[in-house]
């Protein structure tokens, strides 16, 4: 695949989409990633993730482990099962648990982080997303696979 250079103006080609039953945490990590050229995706719910990633490509996914109808976990492994993509994912749980760690692994989850979100912990770990998914190619619009 060729990647081809885009201006910084064009820099917002990276989409996540950030699934929390919480609106206050949705929009403080769309605050956290939009300042830094993500466009950013909001769903309160697994279907609702669901129905967003059916319309626009994700690059990765921030998911509660607890969402209100369908667990993060299964929603993460629904949208790579459908789409049959690589997705990263990190993974939000209040109880990260030994139990929930090891799904989060079976799953191929990126990560998991503790609730409350530690925001510096959150960026670095979509910092390392990017260069390990995408090259950390700043400046480029096609990824490599």
């Amino acid at each position: 695949m060729v990647a081809t250079y885009s201006s910084y103006a064009n820099r917002k080609r990276y989409s996540l989409l950030i699934t929390d039953k919480d609106e206050i945490s949705r929009e403080t990590m769309k605050e956290l990633f939009e300042p830094e050229g993500y466009n950013t995706y909001l769903a309160g719910s697994g279907r609702e993730a669901i129905e967003i990633a059916r319309e626009v490509l994700i690059h990765a996914l921030i998911t509660d482990m607890n969402l209100p109808d369908i667990s993060g976990l299964d929603t993460f492994g629904f949208i790579k099962k459908e789409f049959q993509v690589v997705l990263p994912c990190i993974l939000l749980s209040r109880n990260a648990s030994k139990e929930t760690l090891l799904r989060a692994i079976s799953a191929e989850a990126y990560t998991v982080i503790s609730k409350p979100i530690n925001l510096d912990a959150l960026h670095f770990a979509m910092k390392q997303i990017m260069k390990k998914y995408y090259r950390g190619n700043e400046g480029f619009d096609e990824i490599y696979i």
